[in-house]
């Protein structure tokens, strides 16, 4: 059975483009295997799901496929666009979109200045929001 992969993170691609390659499939459940290549360590892992999300870093979203626990130990063998899991399964890799699933850094913090001055604009507005802004200011080493 050939599967096509739809779409594969970045982190993915990197460690699939090391083929060729062989491994195991470490575990296996009915809509995701998880393989490690070998020689690798943890940067030789790969998740491989059905369609939906991506849920891992190093995650491979594929066609729906059967047996997914029937494959626990299977060989992996990594060839250029495809991705072979014992005798039965193969995952065509060449059409796959990457996608970065990289988390964004996160927001500055704002300045203190600045959240006073919000307080005091709110406060003349009718909020009691200057009060609870002051004695956090005022609290802070």
């Amino acid at each position: 059975m050939t599967v096509p992969a739809l779409r594969l993170t970045a982190e993915a691609a990197r460690r699939l483009r090391r083929a060729p390659a062989t491994g195991r499939v470490h575990s296996a459940f009915p809509r995701a295997l998880n393989v490690v290549l070998d020689g690798a360590g943890e940067r030789g892992w790969v998740s491989l799901h059905g369609p939906g999300p991506i849920p891992a870093p190093f995650g491979v979203e594929c066609g729906a496929w059967a047996d997914g626990p029937g494959l626990a130990g299977a060989p992996v063998r990594v060839e250029a666009d495809t991705l072979t899991v014992g005798d039965s399964l193969q995952i065509a890799l060449g059409r796959a979109t990457v996608v970065d699933t990289t988390l964004p850094r996160a927001a500055p913090v704002p300045l203190l200045s600045g959240c006073l001055d919000t307080a005091e604009a709110r406060h003349h507005a009718g909020s009691d929001l200057l009060s609870v802004v002051s004695a956090w200011l005022a609290a802070r080493p």
